[in-house]
């Protein structure tokens, strides 16, 4: 028997059934219509499920274009050629099949995208549309050209000072290219909220800030991947207020006669609600301040009163008013608590703030007072400690035994209180009594039934110390030896019942001490001793002692003045007989016996003798002596004696010369007048010839090193050879103290070994050195010669020697920067007075270079040394210093730097051409000072010749300039213009 379901199958109702059944199974969901931008992507979601029939391959999912014939392919993973060119290479999956998420995603979208409808398929090699007619689940896709404006929402209470926030949002279909939002002005802090709605992704842009501002215009921009762009404004608009009015302090006593500041403040949120203040006290000072800014939506204005309470403004009110633009008005008040002071009392005194005084000595603190009316009959002085809340008693001469430790039996009153002093005496001051406050009370009533704020300012501070000044001393006028001087000492103290001790050391006798007060608090103790001053007397110390055993001293150095007496020239005939010896004396009368003048006469080369004796017991005498014989050319000319004393003073005397002519006796005149042609030609060149000398007249001398003194001379009749010549040098003032002597015995002691001739005297060179230069070596030098037994002095034969002893610094010069790979020339220069040791001038910083040296004679005993180094610059040179160093004759070395800011080259080109130039005019320049500064006879100029070779060890060029005689300059060895006949130097 057939069963029932077969039979249904049979009749047809089976097929049916089967096919309801399979449609069943499957659910996909899409949009029917959906809208995106243009130029963004959109994403169309899209949701699939099934409960029987599953697909083989879920992950594959298509997407077709609806048509009434064929599947036109949109996606399709594995046939991405098939899909049609309206959207091919723009469509992909948005989602995970597996997941049951079959969105597509088109991008860009595209006009010509819009009104298509297309619809999935889930893996339609499989599910067929048996199974589910996907072609019926299509959406309809909507492309928009024009972005919609965002929305704003304002968020919080809009009040100054609340803090609000702006919400600008949108809603959009591409979650991978996203619109961007703009919120203008940028007010606060911001972030950025994604979420979804209804299958739409919305972006919104969050904004807080506190208000600040009355009104505020807000825009939101937004612009979409396409460019399209809304924008949406919309209004802030704020609330103002108010706060009540604080006055402080609020329960605070106030001191009568005392200012106090009372501060009236009121705060509120918009700034155009700037109140005034007022107070009803308005007769005193205040200060107003604000708007002040608080903060963001806070401000506040504020009036200080500098209120200063009296005794009938106890109980009364104290009021500030606030009155706001807007007419409405706010008060504070406060009742005021008024305490009686000190200061309304019919009384006041005067005393310093400050006081110091020694410890272990006494204190006098200076006080006085005044009453307005009639001093009371019960008057009493007391003292007290300042110490707030308590009354600590320093002297009541009523109640002793009251008075605290610390002053207990060391003070009393210094003065009468009937003479309105309350002066305080402490009679021996220890160190804890320094940094203490005092004040006085000279009123019958109870000093505590009165207020003491700001009394401190009526205080006097101890101040205790061990430190002593030093006295003062001074002299009353100009010491003078053999005059009488007083000299005064003076100590200054706080104490006139126990005084300091002064005393004078090293004077004779004793002095008379007086007592002074010098200024409230203040005495001083002066000593004054007169005395007569004598020559020795050099230091006065005056040491004074305190009380308490401190000791000072200061000391006066004396430097007591010689007076100098008078100059005198004797005899003094009326004429001087040509020819004939006179005797003349020069004396100069003087107090100091260590302070003799020295004597000189203005003809140098007389012999003088010189002598001082004493006249009396503080006098002397000097006398100077000569052997003077006049000449005929001597006649109206004048024999003047010089006294110079040692502190630079100067007297003179002269006597004039009128020369007689000398006329023979008739028995010793010839009969016939001479052949004087005959005579000359018979006289001894040596004595009938004119002797002549040329001295530098002043050189200068560097301490420690040499100098040169350059010296030539002349003399009558043949050359004589150096063995026939005898050359001294000695001072100015005493020809007999040589300086320099071929016999060294003869030599002065400070010169002996320091000097020599580097001149040879055969050729008339006269020049010395004199080395290891002291400073006392700045004197007048002279030079004088001798030929058999004529003793010659010269005309114009001495100079001057000045000392210096700042080493001069070299000078380094170049002209503009250094080029990289172009020669550069620097100079080092330097001058001396030295040419017998020459000064090294050496380099640092290019030491692979090799340098010229140029000397040159550039007169009056003065030469100048020039280091030439040319050197090609490198890049690594740049920034660089180029260090010149000088080492005088027995100086310690000295330098000169420059900085080297090298400019790079691009070409770089050395060629030799550009060497060859460089070369000559180097070599020209070398020519020039060869010949300016080597003297012609011993040097042979034309058989100089230049080399040119490559250095290999440093890269650069070198020329070498030759000369056949190498040595230069006079014949002694002192001086040489090349060394070993060449001269090296880089190109």
């Amino acid at each position: 028997m057939m069963d029932r379901f077969a039979q249904l199958c049979l009749s047809g109702l089976c097929l049916q059934g089967v096919i309801l059944a399979v449609l069943g199974a499957w659910s996909v969901t899409v949009p029917r219509e959906i809208e995106g931008m243009e130029g963004s992507c959109l994403v169309i979601p899209c949701r699939f499920s099934y409960t029987d029939y599953p697909p083989n391959d879920k992950s594959r999912v298509v997407w077709y274009q609806y048509a009434s014939r064929g599947y036109p392919l949109v996606y399709d993973r594995k046939n991405q050629n098939d899909v049609i060119k309206l959207f091919r290479w723009t469509t992909s999956l948005y989602g995970d099949p597996n997941a049951g998420d079959c969105s597509l995603k088109i991008n860009p979208l595209r006009w010509d995208h819009s009104h298509q409808k297309i619809y999935p398929w889930v893996d339609p090699d499989y599910v067929t549309y048996r199974y589910f007619p996907f072609y019926d689940e299509t959406a309809k896709i909507a492309v928009r050209g024009k972005a919609i404006p965002p929305q704003i929402k304002v968020i919080g209470p809009v009040k100054f000072g609340e803090r609000i926030t702006v919400k600008c949002s949108t809603y959009h279909r591409c979650p991978d290219r996203l619109p961007i939002l703009t919120l203008s002005p940028q007010l606060g802090t911001s972030k950025i909220i994604k979420t979804t709605e209804n299958d739409r992704w919305k972006i919104t842009l969050e904004q807080s800030w506190t208000v600040e501002n009355e009104h505020q215009a807000i825009s939101c921009t937004v612009q979409h991947p396409g460019g399209q762009t809304a924008s949406a404004n919309t209004d802030v608009k704020a609330a103002c207020s108010f706060m009540p009015v604080i006055l402080t302090p609020t329960s605070e006593e106030f001191l009568e006669g005392v200012e106090k500041r009372v501060n009236c403040s009121v705060s509120y949120t918009c700034p155009k609600d700037h109140p005034h203040l007022t107070w009803n006290y308005g007769n005193m000072r205040t200060e107003s301040s604000g708007p002040t800014k608080l903060g963001t939506g806070s401000w506040r204005t504020q009036s200080i009163l500098m209120f200063k309470a009296g005794a009938k403004d106890h109980g009364r009110p104290l009021t500030c008013t606030a009155r706001f633009p807007s007419g409405q008005t706010q008060t504070g008040t406060i009742i005021l608590q008024v305490q009686r002071g000190m200061f309304s009392l019919g009384w006041s005194f005067s005393m310093p703030g400050y006081i110091t005084g020694l410890r272990g000595s006494c204190l006098v603190i200076p006080c006085r007072f005044e009453y307005s009316n009639s001093l009371p009959s019960d008057l009493r002085v007391k003292w007290y400690k300042y110490e707030p809340g308590q009354y600590p008693v320093v002297y009541d001469d009523h109640h002793p035994g009251d008075v605290i430790p610390i002053f207990r039996g060391k003070t009393s009153l210094y003065g009468s209180a009937r003479d309105r002093k309350c002066s305080l005496k402490i009679s021996s001051l220890e160190d804890k009594h320094s940094g203490l406050r005092l004040y006085t009370w000279v009123d019958p009533n109870p000093i505590s039934s009165y207020h003491r704020q700001n009394y401190q300012d009526k205080t006097v501070q101890l101040h205790v110390t061990d430190r002593v000044d030093k006295p003062e001393i001074v002299i009353s006028n100009i010491p003078r030896v053999g005059e009488t001087i007083s000299v005064q000492c003076t100590a200054y103290h706080t104490c006139p019942a126990a005084p300091p001790t002064l005393s004078l050391v090293g004077l004779p006798g004793t002095g008379k001490a007086t007592e002074t007060e010098v200024q409230d608090g203040k005495w001083k103790t002066t000593l004054v001793q007169t005395w007569v001053i004598e020559e020795d007397h050099q230091t006065v110390t005056c040491c004074v002692k305190h009380p308490g055993g401190q000791q000072a001293e200061a000391g006066l150095a004396i430097y007591p003045e010689c007076p100098a007496g008078e100059i005198s020239i004797g005899p003094t005939p009326e004429q001087f007989l040509e020819g004939v010896v006179e005797n003349i004396t020069c004396s100069v009368s003087h107090i100091c016996s260590k302070k003799r003048p020295i004597l000189t006469w203005n003809y140098k080369d007389m012999h003088a003798s010189s002598t001082t004796v004493r006249t009396s017991p503080t006098a002397w005498t000097t006398v100077s002596s000569v052997m003077f014989i006049a000449s005929m050319d001597d006649n109206d000319k004048a024999l003047t004696c010089n006294a110079e004393f040692p502190d630079g003073k100067n007297l003179k005397k002269s006597v004039n010369l009128h020369v007689k002519k000398y006329e023979p006796p008739e028995s010793e005149k010839p009969i016939d007048e001479p052949d004087r042609e005959n005579m000359n030609r018979h006289c001894d060149p040596a004595i009938c010839e004119e002797w002549m000398a040329d001295v530098v007249s002043e050189i200068k001398a560097l301490t420690g090193s040499c100098v040169v003194i350059p010296c030539t001379f002349t003399y009558p009749g043949i050359q004589r050879a150096d063995s026939q010549l005898r050359g001294t040098w000695f001072r100015e003032q005493d020809p007999q103290t040589f300086i320099y002597n071929d016999d060294q015995s003869r030599v002065e002691e400070g010169f002996r070994g320091r000097t020599r001739l580097v001149g040879r005297l055969g050729e008339k060179n006269c020049s010395m050195e004199i080395d290891k230069v002291k400073h006392n070596d700045s004197q007048e030098y002279c030079f004088r010669t001798k030929i058999h037994e004529h003793d010659q002095f010269y005309k114009h034969s001495c100079t001057t020697v000045t000392t210096f002893e700042e080493v001069p610094e070299p000078k380094v010069n170049h002209h503009g920067d250094p080029v990289e790979g172009r020669p550069h020339i620097v100079t080092c220069t330097i001058y001396h007075t030295c040419p017998s040791h020459l000064p090294k001038l050496t380099w640092s910083g290019r030491t692979e270079q090799e340098s010229v040296i140029q000397q040159r004679d550039i007169g009056q005993g003065k030469w100048e040394i020039m280091s030439i180094l040319t050197f090609i610059p490198k890049e690594e040179d740049d920034h660089t210093n180029l260090t010149c160093t000088v080492e005088y004759h027995g100086i310690d070395p000295v330098t000169k730097s420059v900085r080297l800011y090298v400019k790079r080259n691009r070409l770089c080109v050395f060629n030799l051409v550009i060497s060859a130039v460089v070369i000559a005019a180097v070599y020209g320049m070398l020519l020039l000072s060869v010949r300016s500064k080597c003297k012609r006879p011993q040097g042979n100029y034309s058989n100089l010749d230049v080399g040119y070779r490559a250095n290999n060890e440093t890269g650069s060029n070198v020329f070498v300039l030759s000369a056949t005689n190498p040595t230069f300059g006079v014949q002694n060895d002192y001086f040489n213009c090349a060394d070993n006949g060449k001269v090296y130097g880089n190109v």
